[in-house]
């Protein structure tokens, strides 16, 4: 079954974030799928997939590039 998807996929993602090298543990060890998943992972777990700092906020900003904050997320 094909899903259709809005924006690029979480490889292509990664790739643009030069963060590719977590797509397997964020799919495997996390089971994220897409991009829009990435809200729901927390920085304890990017720490204990070894993410440093700086990576974190460069996910941060590219993840709030394709997923901008709604009036939902401000509640």
């Amino acid at each position: 079954m094909s899903v259709m998807t809005k924006g690029p996929t979480l490889y292509d993602f990664l790739l643009e974030a030069e963060l590719s090298h977590y797509f397997s543990p964020l799919k495997n060890d996390l089971k994220v799928t897409s991009v829009a998943q990435l809200k729901y992972v927390e920085e304890d777990d990017l720490s204990q997939m070894g993410m440093t700092k700086p990576e974190m906020r460069r996910l941060r900003k590219y993840f709030q590039k394709y997923c901008p904050q709604t009036y939902l997320r401000k509640i």
